[in-house]
């Protein structure tokens, strides 16, 4: 499967069983916030899973590049990190009604390219 087979499949899927999610990246000194609306797939953690400090009100999700490449979402990163990539415990995630902060973030690359991001959010 080529990187672009991937992501166009995962847009498909997230198109017909995502919700709605908004990610937000605050920078610089004047807090400027940049936001990303995108699909997720969104579920919680069964109890078999909450152990490393996971807990029942964690949430997974799974998101694309596709938004975030669209929008040019990016800001400060760390030397060598994909500034796509949202930030643990800076970055924020409007999900279900709720503001929860990335606690955890696994991109999954296919020849170099990034075409699925997993999150854990907390709050």
């Amino acid at each position: 499967m080529t990187p672009a087979a991937a992501i166009a499949a995962l847009d498909r899927a997230l198109a017909a069983n995502g919700e709605p999610v908004r990610l937000q990246r605050i920078t610089g000194s004047q807090q400027t916030a940049f936001e990303c609306a995108c699909r997720a797939k969104v579920s919680s953690y069964q109890p078999v899973e909450l152990i490393a400090g996971i807990t029942q009100t964690d949430v997974r999700l799974i998101i694309g590049p596709t938004e975030i490449n669209r929008a040019q979402w990016t800001g400060s990163a760390p030397p060598g990190q994909d500034r796509r990539l949202p930030l643990i415990s800076i970055d924020r995630v409007f999900v279900r009604g709720k503001t929860r902060t990335v606690a955890a973030c696994n991109p999954f690359y296919l020849d170099g390219e990034l075409v699925r991001i997993e999150l854990r959010v907390t709050g």
